[in-house]
């Protein structure tokens, strides 16, 4: 285990990944999530280490909050009985913290509402649709209403 560790930290610093400081843009926050995601399932991060190698990429703002929220993080996960903070774990909890409620909002209101504009064509909808859905997890969209909300556009 330990050797996988030191391999990932070595591996993943020769990606030159990007790191994050706050921001309360969902898609920049996405996007970050994404290539922190791709670089350790390439350099094959165990799991278990995710969240370590990640945590080593966010500054400024977002260190802070890491800092002062990783033990209370810890024990909440403890308490379900997983000894580490999964990565979908501390993917929503920066989403919870760095994009407001009020944005949050936002993007749910424009998905209940969002149609297919005039001038839009099929893929654009599509990829715009995927996108807004992505904001819904909280949601638990099924796979029926997720269907019916696409084909009402």
């Amino acid at each position: 285990m330990a050797l996988n560790c030191y391999l990932s930290s070595t591996t993943i610093s020769r990606f030159n990944p990007t790191t994050f400081e706050g921001t309360v843009e969902p898609k920049l926050l996405d996007n970050w999530h994404r290539a922190m995601e791709s670089v350790l399932e390439v350099v094959w991060c165990p799991p278990e280490m995710m969240v370590e190698q990640a945590a080593f990429y966010i500054k400024d703002e977002t260190g802070v909050w890491w800092h002062n929220d990783r033990e209370r993080a810890h024990a909440y996960y403890r308490n379900l009985g997983q000894p580490v903070i999964p990565w979908a774990g501390f993917k929503r909890a920066m989403r919870d913290h760095f994009v407001p409620e009020h944005i949050h909002a936002k993007l749910r209101a424009e998905f209940d509402s969002f149609s297919m504009a005039a001038n839009m064509t099929v893929t654009e909808y599509y990829h715009r649709f995927i996108e807004l859905s992505h904001y819904m997890e909280d949601m638990q969209l099924s796979q029926r209403s997720f269907g019916l909300q696409f084909e009402r556009g």
